[in-house]
């Protein structure tokens, strides 16, 4: 399932590919029903959103008909300031390229944020980029 996201607009849509890799579109979202996000991150079937300007998140999930259900909502301030987030199964790694900090987390079943690790500044190279194998990632 794919979940389309403008951080322009603020619409939203979600579609899936068929048996013979054809696209199927589902849904489509108005401006604004998703807030700002500036990371739209999917993480074992669930969604997370975050705000690098307000530092604000969310995580939700698509149905399988592709309408989304919301899950939690997270307040400003509860996550650090990143530029990265990359999903690894239903982990996230957290990343900042100016601080070279990043942390690790992980989505329950119920959408709730639950941290894991806090890797000091410096412990990561000055990455622009950051790629994801499933080999390793337990």
């Amino acid at each position: 399932m794919f979940f389309f996201y403008s951080q322009d607009t603020g619409a939203a849509g979600s579609g899936k590919l068929d048996g013979s890799g054809d696209y199927v579109h589902l849904k489509d979202f108005p401006a604004g029903q998703f807030g700002e996000w500036t990371h739209v991150v999917p993480s074992d079937g669930q969604l997370f959103f975050y705000s690098q300007d307000t530092r604000a998140a969310g995580s939700g999930k698509l149905d399988s008909s592709g309408d989304y259900v919301h899950l939690k909502d997270f307040p400003a301030g509860q996550f650090g300031d990143w530029t990265h987030i990359v999903p690894a199964r239903r982990k996230l790694f957290f990343y900042n390229k100016d601080t070279r900090t990043a942390a690790s987390g992980t989505l329950d079943d119920s959408g709730e944020y639950v941290h894991l690790k806090d890797f000091p500044a410096g412990q990561f190279g000055d990455w622009t980029h950051i790629g994801v194998t499933q080999e390793g990632t337990p």
